[in-house]
């Protein structure tokens, strides 16, 4: 099952995630992560074009 929590800044994503991790034993995947680890894998250099 995939779950995707979607919210301004602050809404309490990362809260309801940690629930789900605790209660449940979701794993928590942070879309922002796995985009950085591509960008490095390419080695490509992180700009505020690409963040």
């Amino acid at each position: 099952m995939i779950i995707g929590l979607t919210g301004l800044a602050l809404s309490g994503k990362d809260q309801v995630a940690k629930h789900l991790q605790d209660k449940y034993g979701y794993r928590m995947l942070v879309f922002s992560d796995e985009l950085k680890n591509e960008v490095e894998a390419k080695g490509l250099e992180m700009t505020k074009m690409n963040k």
